[in-house]
């Protein structure tokens, strides 16, 4: 009886520390998938802060760059020379659909800032 009690307890045990490493494995391939998990979000917040940063440069040179284009046309160039040259018209913010569409003036050279200048 006394060999059939230590067989029990012996197997008990194995089956207990089997138990134990399989738990241990699990836990383990859980705390590396979490780590991954948490190196993920991680990454997608550091990506997100760049996209955040790059949308406020883009608007800040496209603010910048109406601002040029405007005191461009204050100072007498007209839009078509403008374009000629490379500088497309700035993007306007889209507007409510059905409203008035201001139309873009097309003056001659003679609006020219070398023109102006006698030259």
């Amino acid at each position: 009886m006394a060999d059939l009690r230590t067989a029990r307890r012996t197997a008990e045990q194995l089956a207990r520390d089997a138990l134990g490493g399989a738990r241990r494995a699990e836990a383990a391939e859980a705390i590396a998938a979490a780590a991954e998990r948490a190196r993920e979000i991680v990454r997608a917040a550091e990506a997100a802060v760049v996209v955040d940063r790059a949308r406020q440069e883009a608007t800040e040179a496209d603010t910048g760059y109406a601002a040029a284009w405007r005191a461009a046309t204050t100072a007498g160039w007209a839009p078509a020379q403008l374009r000629g040259m490379g500088y497309p018209r700035p993007a306007t913010p889209r507007r409510h659909a059905g409203g008035p569409v201001p139309a873009e003036p097309v003056p001659g050279a003679e609006h020219s800032p070398t023109a102006a200048a006698g030259g």
